[in-house]
């Protein structure tokens, strides 16, 4: 299971044990946001995807 802590610059994403505590240390994915809605949007995407592909080899 993975955890994610949304913040203004970046996500902070932890691998979680059953009962919901983390297990080591946390994996940041940085993002930038001061230009348009659209580089906004891909900024975003862009580090989802990052952050799906992070937790998918945690399986």
């Amino acid at each position: 299971m993975t955890g994610v802590d949304t913040n203004a610059d970046h996500f902070t994403a932890y691998r979680l044990d059953r009962h919901g505590n983390p297990i080591g240390d946390p994996h940041r994915f940085p993002y930038d946001l001061p230009d348009t809605a659209g580089h906004r949007d891909v900024q975003i995407r862009h580090t989802l995807t990052q952050l799906i592909n992070w937790a998918g080899m945690l399986v």
